[in-house]
């Protein structure tokens, strides 16, 4: 298990990004820009740190990292109550190749 490093094909990854306010309840995803441009959306969870559901966290499968390079990942959200729906703020990864 690599501890520093995410690398292709790497499954059971946890992506947690932060949203910077409480969002119990809501509905969440991750959108992602692959290296080379191809976009995907990947299903996510609510997730609390510290009594902060405040995290969007989704655990990578082995076709979430298929090609090395940066990813560009940017939570969606959408409060339960319904009074806001949008995106956070966009944040980056870096995926390597094996044996790298």
């Amino acid at each position: 298990m690599a501890k520093n490093r995410i690398y292709t094909a790497d499954t059971g990854t946890e992506i947690i990004l932060d949203v910077g306010q409480d969002i119990t309840g809501a509905t969440v995803s991750i959108d992602v820009l692959k290296p080379g441009g191809a976009v995907s959306t990947w299903a996510a969870t609510v997730h609390t740190i510290d009594g902060a559901a405040r995290y969007v966290r989704h655990t990578t499968i082995a076709s979430d990292l298929d090609v090395a390079g940066v990813y560009r990942l940017q939570p969606v959200v959408a409060l339960a109550d319904g009074s806001w729906s949008g995106r956070g703020e966009a944040a980056e990864i870096r995926v390597f190749e094996h044996l790298q």
